[in-house]
């Protein structure tokens, strides 16, 4: 059997830094774009589900929720489907071009508070980057910092060096 390719491509680690152009457009780091590239994805869907933070999907990634998706119980298919429906009435396919750049919704842009500012960028799961508005990814600092000696004890504890 073969192993999927997002399998056998790491995905990049840390938390970039990049900002959009005045056309929307988001230049992916270039460890990102190689990323995709090399999961041989330049096809993108890019949404907002939370309207906190923002996704881009690999085609192969989002047609993998749309399979969760439609494969829910029938008590949670209203769930389902309202999710689905928020995706696509935020988000939109996009591709990646030559230089790595990247096309983002408008209403994502508008949502997110991100035309014309910084954004954090992490690949989060095979085949899908999360990104955050500078206030999100402050944020998210300042919960990951509270209690720590908690949580570095937690975590030795079950083997992280």
């Amino acid at each position: 059997m073969d192993q999927p390719v997002a399998a056998l491509v790491d995905a990049p680690r840390g938390i970039y830094s990049a900002r959009l152009d005045d056309k929307g457009r988001l230049k992916l780091p270039a460890d990102m774009a190689n990323y995709l590239k090399a999961l041989h994805e330049r096809k993108v869907f890019c949404t907002t589900i939370d309207m906190v933070t923002a996704k881009i999907y690999t085609t192969k990634a989002w047609n993998e929720n749309r399979r969760l998706l439609a494969e829910v119980p029938p008590e949670k298919k209203k769930f389902a489907n309202h999710i689905l429906f928020l995706a696509n009435a935020m988000g939109g396919d996009a591709e990646m071009d030559d230089s790595g750049r990247i096309s983002i919704p408008v209403e994502v842009r508008q949502k997110l508070g991100i035309q014309d500012a910084k954004i954090y960028l992490e690949c989060t799961a095979a085949g899908v980057i999360t990104f955050y508005s500078e206030q999100v990814y402050e944020d998210r600092k300042r919960q990951a910092l509270e209690d720590l000696p908690a949580k570095l004890e937690y975590v030795e504890s079950i083997g992280m060096t």
